[in-house]
């Protein structure tokens, strides 16, 4: 028996991209899909139907809407009337007098659905769990479960968020939703409103993930069979969740479409090996066959590479190209990609991931270690100059922080809702403390070193979740997580000791994935940093321990006043960062104290004694 597919959820160039500040700040307002290219897109993806989703607009349906196969839609932006919380709602199968309803109603989510179920329109709230402008509650889930009979699975989100959300609709009761009406003075919708409905679409903006996520009714034949199917709780959703890599993908997608639009560069693409790639990578090839000019321009930029890697790099720029022609150079795939060999849409952001997180290492490795020349030489005017780049290249990776930070927040909702309707079970243990230890010395002979194994080895013997995340020459001890440093500098000062760079797009990708919930850093070297920058990109408490008085070491390293002051400034403003900052005796304390950290977060962690070691039956009277 036939069955009918369809992407309900995807948008045009006549669609706002989502509220991202950081695609605001660079001028991104806009996603640039023709819509005959998605019809196209949707269609050779297996689609059977094809709508638009577009925020509060139809334009982009409309312009489709003689093809075969179609309907118009739109998503409306709404709001709880009283505290403004926004919700995205779909609405399917409308007509042009609908949609200008529809735009006088949306202001007020109450209004809006009693006028989409008076008029009968199939319609679904999108990404329920997801605040959009940070004010939703558990209280609004909860009216939203009355409001809505179907609810969606969104493509753009974490697949626990999509599947906690189906398990909390699929154990609604008759008694829950009688008990929420009766909390929020609600009329549920429908005979037997604890039944949901749930579609799925892909959510995209930039059309590289069209059709990820789909929704399928079989025995269907028609639009309106389609629609009712819906309305009869007879769709399945397939195809896959999304994750910060593929989030971010889009997103430097959107950006890559707006500027290659705004500054007309379609017809340099073939001229370069960088932005070829980046033209594969971050838009869809539309396969034509390339004029005679530009098939010679592309055959030669392939054929003979050197040309294109032995130029000299100019500044910020040319230093970045050169780091990226070396990073496709040394990449199978990223070459296959700049030669428009086919890899899988699905492996995509993975390839795009590897070449923001090469490039930026490489570029980093160079400015760290101008920075530390700098540093020696007390030379502080290149110092700043230094900095200031390298402000630049992580304005760059910001798309890929923006993700991170927007999955986290979609994830620690979701437990929130998972706690409050359902019972905790083998599926979902209730959370456990995970604390990922940064440091820059772990197997050094020192005695931060061993005050670290020796934490380490008690967290074992307690059952306690502790990872040591290092930085370094290769460890491997259990419970240490060690990144291979993308440089290294070796203070002259101090023959024999090195400073290691971490890998922070690994390290922030790695702490994810392993859902730490603590960040705890024992350094404010390079290792330390990096814990600071994740833990504001996760939004997890950070906890910092003083081990070393550094300023006085750096006096005794270059006997130089002015050094020892700017690492003492440096320190004082690394753990006025912190949630909580250990020290070792009152003396440190006090010390912290008069520098300005809040006396609040300070708290006194003195050193113990290892009763084993030091116990009285190990006397042997030579002392």
């Amino acid at each position: 028996m036939k069955s009918s597919k369809v992407d309900l959820h995807v948008h045009s160039k006549y669609s706002t991209t989502p509220s991202y500040w950081m695609l605001q700040k660079i001028g991104c307002s806009e996603s640039y899909t023709e819509p005959l290219k998605l019809y196209s897109i949707a269609m050779d993806s297996g689609m059977d139907f094809v709508t638009i989703t577009d925020h509060d607009s139809v334009a982009g349906s409309l312009e489709i809407a003689h093809l075969r196969n179609t309907f118009v839609s739109e998503e409306i932006t709404t709001y709880f009337p009283l505290d403004g919380c926004k919700l995205h709602v779909l609405a399917y199968g409308i007509t042009e007098r609908q949609h200008a309803d529809i735009s006088t109603l949306r202001e007020n989510v109450f209004e809006l659905v009693e006028y989409l179920n008076q008029e009968g329109i199939v319609h679904a709230v999108a990404h329920p769990m997801y605040s959009t402008n940070n004010l939703l509650t558990i209280k609004h889930f909860e009216q939203q479960i009355i409001l809505f009979k179907t609810f969606e699975l969104n493509g753009s989100q974490d697949a626990c968020q999509n599947n906690i959300l189906s398990r909390i609709l699929k154990n609604l009761t008759p008694d829950a939703i009688e008990l929420l009406a009766n909390k929020y003075n609600l009329k549920p919708y429908g005979d037997r409103p604890w039944e949901k409905n749930l579609i799925g679409g892909s959510d995209d903006h930039s059309s590289l993930s069209i059709a990820s996520t789909y929704t399928e009714i079989e025995g269907v034949s028609s639009v309106k069979e389609f629609l009712r199917g819906i309305a009869q709780n007879k769709a399945y959703v397939r195809g896959r969740s999304s994750d910060p890599k593929a989030m971010a993908h889009s997103l430097y997608s959107i950006a890559y479409q707006f500027y290659k639009n705004k500054f007309h560069i379609a017809h340099k693409v073939n001229k370069d090996i960088v932005l070829r790639f980046v033209d594969n990578t971050l838009s869809l090839s539309n396969n034509k066959e390339s004029d005679l000019a530009e098939r010679l321009v592309s055959f030669i930029s392939c054929q003979r590479p050197k040309y294109f890697f032995n130029s000299t790099p100019k500044g910020l720029q040319g230093l970045f190209r050169e780091s990226a022609r070396e990073v496709i150079r040394e990449d199978l795939r990223m070459y296959k990609l700049v030669k428009k060999r086919e890899i899988e849409s699905s492996a995509m952001s993975d390839v795009w991931f590897g070449f923001v997180d090469k490039v930026s290492e490489k570029m980093l490795k160079k400015f760290a270690d101008s920075i530390l020349k700098s540093l020696s030489n007390a030379n502080l005017l290149d110092i700043f100059q230094v900095i200031g780049s390298v402000g630049s290249l992580y304005t760059s990776l910001a798309l890929y922080f923006v993700s991170y930070t927007h999955f986290r927040k979609g994830l620690q909702f979701c437990s929130q809702c998972h706690d409050h309707f359902l019972e905790k079970g083998e599926d979902l243990p209730e959370e456990q403390i995970k604390i990922a230890h940064f440091t820059d010395t772990y197997n050094d002979v020192n005695g931060v070193a061993k005050t670290l194994q020796m934490q380490l080895k008690i967290a074992k013997q307690n059952n306690k979740a502790l990872t040591m995340i290092v930085c370094g020459p290769k460890s491997e001890a259990s419970g240490v997580v060690n990144f291979p440093p993308i440089g290294t500098f070796e203070l002259p000062e101090y023959p024999g000791m090195k400073l290691y760079y971490p890998p922070l797009l690994k390290m922030l990708d790695y702490c994810f994935k392993q859902k730490f919930t603590h960040i705890h850093s024992a350094t404010p070297g390079p290792v330390g940093l990096a814990a600071l920058a994740i833990a504001r990109i996760l939004k997890l408490p950070l906890y910092g321990a003083y081990h070393t008085a550094l300023s006085q070491c750096v006096s005794r390293l270059t006997n130089d006043s002015s050094m020892e002051e700017i690492m003492r400034k440096y320190v004082i403003w690394y753990y006025n960062q912190m949630d909580i900052v250990f020290t070792p005796s009152e003396a440190t304390a006090e010390d912290f104290s008069n520098a300005g950290i809040l006396e609040e977060k300070i708290h006194l962690y003195p050193r113990g004694i290892d009763i084993e070691s030091f116990s009285p039956s190990n006397r042997n009277g030579f002392f």
